[in-house]
């Protein structure tokens, strides 16, 4: 990379319900938009059983989408599984641009994370629930589906074994910006275990707990996901 050059910044200003945050990205003169395949140690990154990978990386610049595609395609050569974040944010480019990057990295994922809103924005599938995901997984080809939709739900669809439903607990938001990675963090733990739903429902407890502290790291192991299961004082 570049040896000069500024650090990548966004600012966030919170919004209250029914308002939404508003984030303005930074990021024009960063090393990190030049990147190449040829600069990263592959050996030492694909020694791993799974490789994730977020749209938000992709979106930057057409170096850093050729990047992405690179680890997908470098990770599968190699019997790596991929689990892949759409992630698609609308300031950063538009649905067809994503689709057109993102739809041959999907199609090569293990597990795909997907929102219903970004199923249908980025790749043009529309409908409610859990029928949003069994669709997504079925036009992009990937064996495990993970569909959110905010309030109403989580959905898993897997070619194996079906549709399953999740549901939201709401708790008292203090800061939102990580809730998704955290959701992403536990499921990715399940599933590399071998039980996604369990994945799913740790990914949720940990959602939660991101939305009630400030920052966007949430650092907690399983046993600390048990204090959500009750409100008493631990003793």
């Amino acid at each position: 990379m570049d040896d000069e050059g500024c650090v990548a910044l966004y600012f966030l200003e919170p919004g209250e319900s029914p308002l939404p945050g508003k984030v303005t990205y930074d990021r024009e003169y960063t090393p990190f938009r030049n990147i190449l395949p040829e600069e990263f140690d592959w050996d030492t990154l694909l020694d791993t059983r799974l490789v994730f990978l977020t749209g938000i990386t992709a979106a930057l610049t057409p170096e850093t989408a050729r990047v992405v595609r690179y680890f997908a395609d470098a990770a599968r050569d190699r019997g790596v599984d991929v689990a892949l974040d759409v992630n698609f944010r609308s300031l950063l480019w538009d649905g067809e641009q994503a689709r057109a990057v993102l739809k041959p990295i999907a199609r090569g994922a293990s597990i795909l994370f997907c929102s219903r809103t970004d199923a249908g924005v980025v790749f043009g599938i529309p409908g409610q629930g859990v029928d949003v995901c069994r669709a997504l997984r079925e036009e992009i080809g990937a064996p495990t589906v993970v569909s959110t939709d905010g309030r109403a739900g989580t959905y898993l669809s897997t070619a194996a074994g079906g549709e399953s439903v999740y549901e939201i607990k709401s708790v008292p938001v203090i800061d939102r910006p990580g809730a998704g990675d955290s959701f992403v963090a536990g499921t990715l733990h399940g599933w590399l275990d071998g039980d996604v739903g369990r994945g799913i429902e740790m990914g949720t407890k940990v959602a939660q707990l991101a939305l009630t502290h400030h920052g966007d790291l949430t650092h907690v192991r399983p046993g600390d996901l048990l204090a959500l299961q009750g409100s008493d004082i631990v003793r």
